[in-house]
């Protein structure tokens, strides 16, 4: 019960302080959303006191940055993955697309060949 409280204390934190600050990013997916909630988990420990930012000293205020910051890089190469991915996933439609093409043109040439040697023989 104590682990969910100090939880749901560290959503209320980081919402209110990327939201006061701006810095809150759009979530295109489900998924997407997902694994950024993974991944600012990961620093919740860190930032989570009895102080609020602005009482924080400079070295608690440097660790909240160094949290915050890792979590950046983090979302970045997220996307840069999510892009490369769904990229290679557009390569590979394309590809058996065409391939799928070829075959049916085979088919369909062989179709025709064997239709006009079944004309041929009459």
């Amino acid at each position: 019960m104590k682990k969910k409280i100090i939880f749901l204390c560290a959503i209320i934190f980081i919402v209110s302080f990327t939201g006061c600050n701006g810095n809150s990013a759009k979530v295109n997916t489900k998924e997407e959303a997902y694994i950024k909630q993974e991944i600012k988990t990961d620093g919740v420990e860190l930032i989570m006191s009895d102080k609020s930012y602005k009482e924080m000293n400079g070295n608690e205020k440097n660790a909240v940055n160094e949290v915050l910051k890792k979590w950046d890089s983090q979302e970045e190469n997220f996307k840069n993955e999510y892009k490369v991915r769904k990229e290679q996933i557009e390569k590979e439609k394309k590809e058996e697309s065409e391939k799928m093409k070829g075959d049916l043109e085979k088919t369909n040439r062989s179709k025709e060949a064997m239709l006009k040697s079944i004309q041929g023989k009459n």
